[in-house]
């Protein structure tokens, strides 16, 4: 558990921040939560609870409502963000994830270079 590896006492988490950590999708799933979760105790003071405020603006941005995408395309590359994630965590390699996923292996490191860099 982070807090007992950053050594911070942090008690609880608001029903508010709970409620947008349910809320929130997290494209990045389980190292997304993770590094939301280490942020947060991170930033809590000892003893105190996790709150809203400890979280990035993507979780605090959903206001406790599921975040839904904006147009088509963006769930479009929701989707395919998700699916790339999965397929490289269960494949443990860019090669068998993009057989998975019907790709070249150069298709999907074009994709991965456009995700980080931000297009």
């Amino acid at each position: 558990m982070y807090r007992e590896r950053a050594r911070r006492a942090v008690p609880s988490i608001s029903p508010e921040a709970m409620r947008c950590l349910r809320a929130y999708p997290f494209p990045g799933n389980v190292r997304e939560l993770e590094n939301e979760i280490e942020r947060a105790v991170a930033l809590a003071d000892p003893g105190q609870a996790i709150r809203l405020e400890h979280f990035s603006e993507r979780i605090g941005n959903t206001g406790g409502k599921p975040a839904a995408p904006q147009t088509l395309n963006d769930a479009i590359e929701r989707l395919k963000r998700r699916m790339i994630e999965d397929a490289l965590r269960e494949c443990g390699s860019k090669t068998r994830a993009a057989e998975r996923l019907g790709l070249t292996r150069q298709s999907l490191q074009q994709m991965l270079r456009r995700r980080s860099s931000g297009g």
